[in-house]
């Protein structure tokens, strides 16, 4: 099943007075789930985001760290995080994944002031378009911006370090 312009139910700077897009009734939702116990911070992920979407990042400056690159951006929409930490006298490695978390509500999406950059889909895909992406560095302010607490998250464990719960379609396209 194609997503139609139906299927939006969120537009990037539109008036809350302006009535949504009409959604079908049935909503087919989408999680993607990452079962951090199975991470072992190969960055594969980011690599794949970086080839789904055609972007490349510059290539950055080694400063000690296994952060490349340091921060999101407008090129380096998934970035995976590497902290260090001692627990009884050994060296542990906390890693996460730093990117779309495809939000209830998503702070880019209120931020942008670009019409339409970004969009939510009924089963919950969070996208952006790239005629428009030029607005990116205000949209990831936006995503700083949004409490972390007000995120709605799945919790549980798979097997696979990643995967995509719902529809066939929303499956063979990773954010």
């Amino acid at each position: 099943m194609a997503m139609e312009t139906q299927d939006i139910i969120k537009r990037s700077a539109t008036n809350p007075i302006t009535p949504a897009p009409r959604a079908r009734d049935y909503k087919a939702e989408v999680a993607k789930l990452i079962d951090v116990s199975s991470c072992v911070g190969c960055k594969a992920c980011q690599v794949a985001c970086s080839e789904w979407n055609d972007i490349r990042d510059d290539v950055g400056h080694c400063v000690g760290v296994y952060d490349n690159p340091a921060d999101l951006n407008a090129k380096s929409w998934t970035v995976m995080r590497f902290s260090e930490t001692e627990q009884n006298g050994k060296l542990e490695w906390l890693i996460r994944k730093d990117g779309c978390m495809h939000c209830a509500e998503p702070g880019c999406l209120k931020a942008c002031p670009s019409a339409g950059a970004i969009i939510q889909y009924a089963n919950g895909i969070v996208d952006s378009s790239r005629k428009t992406a030029s607005a990116a560095a205000t949209a990831l302010r936006g995503v700083r911006l949004t409490s972390r607490a007000s995120i709605k998250r799945i919790t549980g464990s798979i097997n696979a370090p990643c995967a995509w719960i719902g529809s066939a379609s929303a499956r063979s396209r990773p954010a």
